[in-house]
């Protein structure tokens, strides 16, 4: 639970922050080196402006001399602190100081170069400035799947460096409520231009991430909320069953204190004293481990076996640790402590109440004298008889170790399936990207001079087509959309519901959770709305996307949308070759005229592999073992007190000539008859658990999922019970034949 909290404390910074955090601005226009009082100027004395930020943007190469990676396009942005628009999320680190030569950078880039000085290239030559803050935002793309890392800069500084003070080149407006927001960015953007001053106008507001990831971080609070929630109820049983345990073994003990005149209220106090010193001992041992490990899964050993890395983790962050997590350890240990000393508090009240001379004289359960139960050697095996008896003298202990392996088999049966699904999701997606790069133009272009531009590379191209995009207003929202020729194949998507674009369509393809997030379906209308103009397109598909968020509409939609007719602002392309792509990446982006940035296919499926199935398979491999060694122990501890309350038949038997391979025969084949019923069990509770795991993940992930039973869900269950009873029956059969048959015998 523990470790939990501190995985639930440290995700939520990995993700960008909301729309309403964000506080993004409606429209942004982009200039030429100004001067920032001219601009000023312009914007001044404007009622419908509600708010506006300067900001001095600049795209270099950062270079990193003593680490990885060494060269990075990077864009920095120079901004006035505190920002007031367009905020961001620091993930690690700090926000540099007004005057600082010192940068944040986006996380995917920045946990390379964190504390670290980089070299930033001007016209002027490198530049030094420190890392100090990695930080997400819902407007900044990820440098995993892109090939810009954004960086955030005092203006200040930035305007020292580029040697432009007091100049600005980008401008961040919020519009006043009830006011048009196309039409107050046309009267800006035509008081630019009666200055001669070149603009581009970009139209931002709720802007939705084209790349999926929040979502996914929220599904992973979430099932880190229920996998830490499970854990919390199985220690809480754990717990009792083992303070029962052992005040079971010491049943009669507490008879004799009785008789020699100890009050029952010190009895009860010398078991909470002895609860306290367990809980203090475990909660905080517990807390500690728990911490550890949560700090390695967060610092990227998710997949990476602990006994290397993890050791140098602990010894190198020991005392980070402890005084990082102080008041989370003493929390943690105090609710072990006050768990384990009420669970103490039953089993000794239940003794309490059986007379002092039934508590000295004999066990709880059924012995040999007074239930003159008669065991004739000449009927083999014992063991078999014995187990079926021991069955059914304690019912409701059995039912207790039916209902911890029905429990735990349908836990890790459910977690293992909802990885092998999310696993072939995962593959699904990437299968039908059938591209490695996309990239992106600052302007719309001829298609034949950018196909003569990359003429060099045509041998090394499989597959090129071209594409149109740009950010459109749907509802009260800001999308990208994406025009793609009827015939691409660049999106090869699996649809939901409905079909693919046609010739002349006015229609639209859309992502899961782009139609929930709208609440359309197939069949449903949807308006595009630009500064220019507004259309209204008929959604005939929805698609399978767990990546991007964006529309695919036919190219000749947004083409019309920016009177572009015949050309682009996008190209797609596949090599042939899957070597070599990165010095190929190098050569287009040289080549190809008015390049902006490109998108990495590899890069965006890492992304959503990071978190659908890396981090799951971590918290479900966590939670696996888990429920498999708490069930062992929980098995232990029940059938324990079996075994201690007639650890006299026991020693009798073994008297009598009972081998110790019959006593483990005994237990493993009583064992194995639970077993069989908690397979039937199973059967109907797997399929209802599966069930309501795919309705959960349905309502908290941007895609469907159905997790349904299947053959190697029955093949786990039948493994996972097999290798919960026979450990617990080697372990439980060990306990008995080491009972010592004389100084049993003759205790009683």
């Amino acid at each position: 639970m523990c470790g939990t909290a501190i995985a639930l404390k440290n995700i939520p910074l990995l993700v960008e922050a909301s729309i309403e955090e964000a506080n993004m601005a409606d429209f942004s226009i982009s200039t030429g080196i100004l001067s920032k009082d001219l601009a000023e100027q312009i914007l001044g004395g404007k009622d419908y402006i509600e708010q506006y930020e300067f900001r001095l943007t600049y795209k270099t190469i950062a270079y990193n001399p003593k680490g990885w990676p060494r060269e990075v396009d990077i864009l920095l942005i120079g901004v006035y602190l505190p920002l007031k628009m367009n905020n961001i999320t620091i993930v690690k680190g700090r926000i540099p100081e007004i005057y600082e030569e010192a940068i944040v950078v986006e996380h995917d880039y920045g946990e390379n170069v964190l504390d670290k000085h980089i070299l930033i290239e001007t016209s002027k030559g490198n530049v030094t400035v420190k890392v100090v803050g990695t930080c997400r935002a819902v407007w900044m793309p990820r440098w995993y799947g892109s090939s810009i890392v954004y960086a955030i800069i005092p203006i200040q500084i930035l305007q020292n460096i580029l040697d432009a003070n007091n100049t600005v080149n980008q401008i961040l407006v919020k519009i006043r409520r009830n006011c048009d927001v196309f039409e107050a960015m046309k009267k800006i953007g035509d008081e630019f231009t009666s200055y001669r001053i070149p603009v581009f106008k970009s139209i931002e507001g709720n802007v939705i991430p084209f790349i999926e990831t929040r979502s996914y971080y929220s599904y992973l609070v979430s099932l880190l909320s229920l996998i830490g929630f499970s854990i919390f109820i199985i220690s809480l049983a754990l717990i009792y069953t083992s303070m029962n345990l052992m005040v079971t073994r010491e049943f009669k003990d507490i008879g004799i204190l009785r008789a020699i005149g100890a009050s029952n209220k010190s009895i009860l106090l010398t078991y909470a004293l002895r609860g306290l010193i367990i809980g203090a001992f475990g909660g905080f041992l517990g807390s500690f481990l728990s911490i550890v490990v949560a700090r390695a899964l967060l610092s990227g050993f998710a997949n990476v076996s602990l006994i290397m890395e993890g050791m140098y983790f602990v010894l190198s962050s020991l005392p980070e640790i402890l005084n990082q997590n102080i008041y989370l350890i003493i929390f943690y240990t105090l609710t072990g402590i006050l768990c384990s000393i009420i669970s103490a508090i039953p089993p000794v009240m239940y003794i309490m109440k059986i007379p002092v001379i039934q508590a000295i004289k004999s066990f709880p359960g059924l012995t040999l004298s007074t239930k003159k139960i008669r065991t004739k050697i000449s009927e083999y095996p014992y063991f078999i008889k014995y187990a079926l008896r021991s069955i059914l003298r304690k019912k409701n202990r059995e039912i207790a170790i039916i209902a911890v392996i029905v429990v735990s088999v349908t836990i890790n049966s459910t977690l293992i399936s909802a990885y092998e699904v999310q696993q072939n999701i995962l593959d699904e997606t990437s299968s039908s990207l059938i591209f490695d790069l996309i990239i992106c133009l600052n302007r719309p272009y001829d298609m034949l001079p950018l196909i003569a531009d990359i003429e060099v590379l045509i041998n090394d191209i499989d597959r090129l087509e071209f594409a149109y995009y740009r950010y459109v207003k749907i509802d009260r929202y800001t999308i990208l959309c994406i025009g793609l020729p009827v015939n691409a194949t660049c999106f090869n998507y699996s649809l939901v519901n409905g079909r693919y674009l046609m010739n002349n369509d006015s229609s639209a393809i859309l992502p899961e959770n782009l139609a929930r997030i709208l609440n359309v379906k197939v069949g449903d209308n949807i308006t595009l709305i630009t500064e220019k103009l507004d259309l209204n397109l008929t959604v005939v598909g929805i698609r399978r996307d767990l990546i991007f968020n964006f529309i695919i509409v036919p190219i000749h939609i947004m083409q019309k949308l920016d009177d572009s007719e015949c050309k682009v602002n996008a190209m797609v392309i596949k090599f042939k070759n899957s070597t070599g792509i990165d010095n190929l990446i190098k050569i287009v982006k040289k080549k190809v005229p008015g390049y902006l940035w490109d998108i990495n296919k590899s890069g965006v499926i890492n992304i959503l592999s990071d978190v659908l199935t890396k981090a799951f398979q971590s918290a479900a491999t966590v939670m696996i073992f888990f429920t498999w060694t708490t069930s062992i122990l929980l098995i232990f501890t029940i059938s324990g007190q079996d075994i201690i309350e007639e650890r006299i038949v026991i020693a009798t038997l073994r008297a009598l000539g009972m081998s110790k391979l019959n006593g483990i025969s005994f237990i493993i084949f009583k064992l194995a008859i639970l077993g069989g019923l908690s397979v039937l069990l199973c059967l109907f509770t797997i399929p209802i658990t599966l069930n309501i795991f795919s309705n959960f993940l349905n309502s908290i992930t941007p895609f469907s999922i159905a997790i349904n039973p299947s053959i190697s869900i029955l093949f786990n269950m039948l493994l996972f019970i097999l290798s919960t009873i026979i450990p617990s029956g080697l372990i439980l059969g060990s306990y008995i034949v080491s009972v010592n048959i004389a100084s049993t015998l003759r205790y009683e």
